[in-house]
């Protein structure tokens, strides 16, 4: 529920501040909770109410740095570059467990501590080094419009703004001088078909208004964007897959036996990082074929689709030897979390600045927001689920998850096929140029 909230603060506030404010107070009540162990806290409701005061600091995070990244970065490479970039969420998980455990054996306080402090530590960073718009740091935002309505021919006739020493504390304008004929008549040395226009070099050349002169979007509004329903509740049930491996999947193979012997604790919890690292090439092969084939909806539900035979198998075979286990594990981790990374990344930032809002980027975080949000009920439904499903045996906890999967790629099926019949289209189109050629 806070990440609805943290959505609606996102767009409406400096990102970096939220950011910071979000980070500094996770950090706080991660740190809080560990402080229990000294302060010999052994009531329940103290950690309860610290965990969910964690849990709405922390929902200020993915909103605010999924907006952030797609600041930066226009749509064309955004799958591939994004894909990337997810992989920080494993490398997290990875690097959260190593500093947790290397300080276990000085008491399981430090196990937070140390964490929260790291965590408040970066917060402060991101407050000192952050640059939330490219628009900040003088570069044009990826939210320009096509600027072929200018005439090509322009030429710098002078700055306008304070300047000192080569730097303006001002928004600068640049005047240009527009030829709009061939050939003009000179009066008086000076050309008289010479026109002047004045564009701000921080502001797009096509647009009259700026990211900051938009209204940020609603909740409500942003419910509406096309897209937004079906890839939300798609959503709902991918990561119900995936925060189930997430959760479960060391306890699975810790009761599983593999090639007839059962493996400790501690080599299961190892091993089911491997599906972590699926989910890491997972999520980069999911943005790259995205790029390539333009089509968001036509990756996620093919490779959510794929994921429900690779579940099978895992399931039937992952117990026949080692090597067969952590293939079909990685398999599954690369299906699984593949459009998982790409619907909370790219998929987000794309309907974030859907043509629907004409230009307005400030729905980025509410829209990521609601699609995360959405997403993260699932993810606490399905371990839940799990917790009472695996007691009568874990073919049951497969056909749920199974079933969870096809219903996803289900929900995705009206974007499918208005993105083939646009390509359907585009095709026809280019044919008929080419036999009119």
């Amino acid at each position: 529920m806070g990440m609805y909230f943290a959505g609606h603060l996102g767009d409406r506030l400096d990102l970096r501040m939220l950011l910071t404010f979000g980070m500094i107070g996770s950090g706080a009540c991660v740190a809080l909770f560990g402080l229990g162990y000294w302060w010999n806290i052994h009531h329940f409701s103290y950690y309860l109410v610290v965990q969910m005061m964690g849990g709405l600091f922390q929902a200020t995070g993915w909103p605010s740095v999924v907006a952030v990244v797609g600041n930066w970065f226009g749509k064309s490479k955004r799958g591939l570059i994004m894909g990337i970039w997810n992989a920080h969420t494993s490398v997290g998980n990875i690097c959260g467990s190593l500093i947790a455990a290397s300080v276990l054996q000085y008491g399981w306080g430090w196990s937070f501590v140390l964490p929260g402090v790291l965590v408040a530590f970066i917060g402060v960073t991101v407050f000192m080094f952050l640059v939330v718009t490219p628009e900040d740091v003088g570069f044009s935002s990826t939210y320009d419009q096509n600027t072929e309505d200018i005439p090509a021919r322009t030429r710098n006739k002078t700055l306008l703004g304070d300047v000192e020493d080569g730097l303006s504390e001002s928004p600068q304008k640049v005047v240009v001088v527009v030829d709009s004929e061939p050939t003009c008549d000179h009066i008086n040395g000076k050309n008289e078909c010479e026109k002047s226009l004045e564009i701000p070099l921080l502001r797009s050349l096509g647009s009259s208004s700026t990211k900051t002169d938009c209204e940020a979007v609603g909740f409500i509004k942003a419910w509406k964007i096309p897209g937004v329903a079906p890839f939300a509740l798609c959503l709902f049930f991918s990561k119900l897959v995936a925060y189930t491996f997430l959760y479960w999947l060391p306890f699975y193979i810790s009761h599983t036996a593999i090639d007839g012997e059962y493996l400790s604790n501690k080599t299961a919890g190892n091993l089911s990082t491997l599906f972590d690292l699926g989910g890491v090439v997972g999520g980069v092969l999911a943005g790259h074929i995205s790029d390539r084939l333009d089509a968001r909806a036509i990756t996620a539900a093919s490779f959510t689709y794929c994921s429900i035979p690779a579940l099978f198998l895992y399931r039937i075979y992952g117990s026949v030897s080692m090597r067969v286990n952590i293939a079909l594990m990685m398999l599954a981790g690369m299906l699984v979390n593949g459009p998982y990374a790409l619907i909370t990344t790219a998929v987000s930032a794309d309907l974030g600045t859907h043509s629907s809002l004409k230009g307005n980027s400030r729905a980025l975080a509410t829209v990521t927001a609601i699609i995360d949000g959405t997403g993260s009920v699932g993810a606490a439904l399905g371990p839940l689920l799990t917790g009472f499903i695996s007691a009568q045996g874990w073919n049951g906890v497969f056909n749920m998850l199974m079933l969870a999967a096809f219903i996803a790629g289900l929900l995705l099926t009206r974007l499918v096929v208005a993105e083939i019949m646009d390509k359907v289209q585009r095709a026809r189109e280019h044919s008929q140029e080419n036999y009119i050629s």
